[in-house]
């Protein structure tokens, strides 16, 4: 029997976005037409997962299920990628940023991509998309990962017919990843005092509110309504300040530049909820490290 196989060589247009439009006008929710698709980052990786809800049937008189009977459905889309300026950078921000305009949580999303199964073209859309949580890593050494969990209140199965109708794909993303460099020689401050830092990381979790109006399939429309901010960072120890903070719980700013002059992740009301401060052993030569875990009121990517 002849086999073929579908691999990431088969993938013709990777993950890309656009806008829906503000959902303070329901009905541009999961409804674009001629989309003009955006990069997600850079070499994406993704996974959709179909979440169909069913009833189950049974008769009396019959030990088996008499039929299953498919009553909603929704999506998560998984996505990891790299980001710098012109590719992933304006997905990080819709992630991470308050609502206030198109480009942020105020307004949905729809991703898009393709892939060929035995040399067709298949076209796969999830439409309807709001983030249920986004994490960025920036790693003591290496490329800046961004991570998201996002929910797709239309997921739609691949179709060999394209949807683009007059809009257009996304070209070819290219350039250099931000890496752990890019924020140059200070790139973390804590209430306005510089400290030399290793991993970094931040997490911005949503919940959502939606409408699932009986007799409908799909969700009708959705909003963010509680965001919450958390993370982690490794700080090496040249004061007493952040263990006196993370004691007394003092709110500070913060911020960590992603790329020098022109990317940087700000925040307000930054409280440690706790300073593990890690001796080394007496053979070792390893510094002394603060493991901070913070949660803040909010964060912005400029």
């Amino acid at each position: 029997m002849p086999t073929y196989l579908s691999t990431q060589l088969d993938v013709t247009r990777p993950l890309q976005f656009v806008g829906e439009g503000l959902l303070t006008t329901s009905s541009n929710f999961a409804s674009k037409t001629n989309p003009t698709y955006t990069n997600v980052g850079l070499n994406p990786v993704w996974s959709l997962e179909y979440k169909p809800e069913a009833v189950e049937i049974r008769k009396v008189g019959s030990m088996t299920r008499d039929q299953k009977v498919k009553v909603f459905e929704t999506g998560i889309l998984n996505i990891k990628t790299h980001i710098n300026t012109a590719n992933g950078l304006d997905f990080a921000k819709w992630c991470f940023n308050a609502p206030s305009s198109t480009g942020t949580i105020a307004e949905s999303f729809d991703f898009a991509w393709s892939y060929k199964v035995n040399t067709t073209e298949y076209f796969a859309r999830a439409q309807g998309c709001l983030p249920m949580s986004a994490t960025l890593d920036i790693a003591d050494k290496g490329m800046v990962e961004l991570s998201a969990k996002i929910f797709v209140a239309k997921p739609i199965l691949p179709n060999a017919s394209t949807f683009i109708g007059t809009g257009s794909w996304a070209t070819a993303s290219s350039g250099a990843p931000f890496t752990h460099s890019d924020g140059g020689s200070s790139p973390f401050t804590f209430n306005a005092t510089t400290y030399g830092t290793k991993n970094f990381s931040m997490t911005a979790s949503y919940e959502l509110a939606t409408d699932e109006s009986s007799g409908d399939t799909n969700t009708l429309w959705a909003r963010p309504t509680v965001k919450t901010i958390t993370g982690s960072v490794e700080v090496y120890t040249k004061d007493l300040n952040l263990l006196t903070d993370a004691k007394n719980q003092t709110s500070r700013t913060m911020s960590r530049v992603l790329k020098s002059a022109t990317n940087t992740i700000s925040f307000t009301d930054v409280v440690f909820n706790d300073d593990s401060i890690d001796i080394p052993d007496a053979d070792s030569s390893d510094p002394i490290l603060s493991k901070l875990s913070y949660t803040a009121g909010t964060v912005a990517i400029s």
